[in-house]
């Protein structure tokens, strides 16, 4: 069954979308749906639930230029959480700056293995110093709290060795002083500028 030529113009097969599109457009154009009803009485159930809504949220104030605002950054906020690459842990994000951890670690003035812990999080994230975050964080071209949210949630975990057991050692954390302390590659005064962190 073909349709009649619609109000806007609109001919072809039965498809109820560009009905209730056309219809939609009809009434904002200030028609009566009386005639859509007669003309699709098969599709009387959906227009007259569609002339409702409409009735409805033309009767609805104009919202507050407030409330669109406010709307709006919840809509950037969303999109923002939904389309955010997923948190790129330290080695990562010295990759993408190509620099390896050695080099990252010796511009810090830290040793490769404590950040290489720092990374692994072996070392609890909660307790690497905010002043080391924030120097990462600008030598890697990331904010400090891009870089904690990498470095944050994770648990401990080894270089990805093959192990000969039914499970793979457990990994204990340590802080980062106490790393600094066990550190036998740090130079000493490194060490007692960290350690006064």
């Amino acid at each position: 069954m073909t349709l009649q030529s619609t109000p806007s113009g609109l001919a072809g097969p039965d498809d109820n979308r560009t009905i209730h599109i056309a219809f939609l457009a009809a009434l904002e154009a200030g028609e009566k749906p009386d005639a859509w009803l007669r003309r699709y009485p098969q599709h009387a159930p959906a227009l007259i639930d569609l002339a409702q809504a409409y009735g409805v949220e033309a009767a609805q104030p104009a919202p507050r230029s407030a409330d669109i605002a406010a709307v709006a950054v919840i809509g950037r906020r969303t999109l923002a959480q939904a389309t955010a690459p997923a948190a790129l842990g330290l080695a990562a994000r010295a990759t993408r700056a190509g620099l390896t951890l050695r080099e990252l670690a010796g511009r810090v003035g830290l040793s490769s293995d404590i950040l290489l812990k720092v990374d692994r999080c072996i070392i609890q994230p909660n307790t690497v110093p905010t002043r080391l975050v924030e120097q990462l964080a600008q030598l890697l071209g990331c904010t400090a709290e891009a870089l904690r949210l990498g470095l944050a949630g994770a648990a401990p975990r080894t270089a990805g060795a093959m192990y000969h057991a039914a499970q793979a050692p457990q990994v204990g954390q340590q802080t980062f002083a106490e790393a600094v302390r066990s550190s036998r590659m740090i130079s000493p005064a490194d060490r007692k500028r960290w350690l006064a962190e």
